[in-house]
C-alpha cells in the first residue's frame, strides 16, 4: 500500500475519533470478557511496583481500571493513543496515571519504523483494539518487529484482533461499498469522491465502516482491517514471536476478538 493511502486512512480514523470520541467511549466503558482469561498473565507480569506495562492504543483507559480492580495499583502504567479526545477522557478519569499522545502510523511514515516516546522497557505490552486500524501488512509487520526491543527479558506482548468479519450479519450493514458511498447524500460530492478514492485503494480484507451513533451518524467513517488468524501466524513467524496462548472471546458470539499472548524468540 502506498504511503499516501496509509496517511489518508490514518487521517480518516483520526477524523472519526475527533468527532465521535465521546460517543465511541460511551460504548467502551466496560472490560472485555477475554481480559479475565488473561488475568494469570497480568498477575505474573505485574506483580510489583517495579513492573511496567505499556497500553498501546489505550483509548479511554478502561484496561487500567480493570487492572486496578483485579491487581491493585502495584505496577507502573503508560497509556499511549493517537486520539486526543479519548486521551482527554482517560486523563480526566485517571489523573494520577501516565497517558500521552502517540501516532504510531505517522511515526512509521516519518521514519519507516516505530520508535516509542519512551526509552524504558516493559514487562508487558498490550495491543487491544488497535491492529485493525493499521493500514498495510508492511506496517503491521514493522510494528511487531519493533516492539520486541521495548520488552524486558521474558516480557509478553498481548494482542487482540477484532474479528468483525466473522459476524457478517452484524457488520455488513455498516460496511461501505461503491453504491453506499455514492448514495450518501449526507456528504458533499467532494467527500464522497474522497471516500471512493480510498475504497478503490484498499488491500485484501480492508474495509471502511460507517458509524451510526450520535450526531455524526452516517457522516463519519473508520478504516478497519480484518486480521485473520492465518495472517497473524504469518506476522509472528516473520517477526520472531512464539505464541504462548491464543483464544477467541467477547461479544454475544464469544468470538468477537482473537487474543494472542506472545513472547519473543
Amino acid at each position: 500500500m502506498k504511503e499516501k493511502i496509509i496517511a489518508k486512512l490514518n487521517e480518516l480514523n483520526g477524523h472519526f475519533y475527533d468527532l465521535s470520541g465521546a460517543d465511541f467511549s460511551a460504548t467502551r466503558n466496560f472490560s472485555w470478557q477475554g481480559w479475565n482469561q488473561l488475568l494469570p498473565f497480568f498477575k505474573k507480569k505485574l506483580s510489583s511496583p517495579f513492573s511496567r506495562i505499556l497500553d498501546l492504543g489505550c483509548g479511554n483507559g478502561r484496561l487500567l481500571e480493570f487492572l486496578q480492580i483485579h491487581l491493585g495499583q502495584k505496577f507502573t502504567y503508560l497509556g499511549l493513543d493517537s486520539s486526543q479526545s479519548l486521551l482527554k477522557i482517560a486523563k480526566n478519569k485517571y489523573p494520577q496515571d501516565d497517558f500521552a499522545h502517540f501516532d504510531l502510523i505517522q511515526e512509521y511514515l516519518n521514519d519507516g519504523q516505530i520508535k516509542l516516546p519512551s526509552s524504558e522497557k516493559f514487562d508487558l505490552i498490550t495491543l487491544f483494539g488497535l491492529t485493525h486500524h493499521l493500514p498495510s501488512f508492511a506496517l503491521r509487520r514493522q510494528l511487531f518487529s519493533d516492539l520486541k526491543k521495548y520488552l524486558n527479558k521474558n516480557g509478553l506482548l498481548i494482542v487482540s484482533n477484532w474479528q468483525f468479519a466473522l459476524e457478517p450479519e452484524r457488520f455488513e450493514k455498516n460496511t461501505l461499498n461503491w453504491s453506499s458511498i455514492w448514495r450518501n447524500h449526507q456528504l458533499g460530492i467532494i467527500d464522497r469522491l474522497k471516500l471512493l478514492y480510498l475504497y478503490m485503494n484498499l488491500e485484501k480484507q480492508d474495509f471502511i465502516l460507517d458509524w451510526r451513533k450520535g450526531k455524526q451518524a452516517g457522516q463519519v467513517f473508520r478504516y478497519c482491517h480484518f486480521l485473520a488468524e492465518v495472517e497473524m501466524q504469518s506476522l509472528t513467524n516473520q517477526t520472531g514471536w512464539q505464541v504462548v496462548a491464543s483464544f477467541l472471546a467477547d461479544g454475544k458470539s464469544g468470538k468477537l476478538n482473537q487474543y494472542f499472548v506472545l513472547q519473543a524468540l
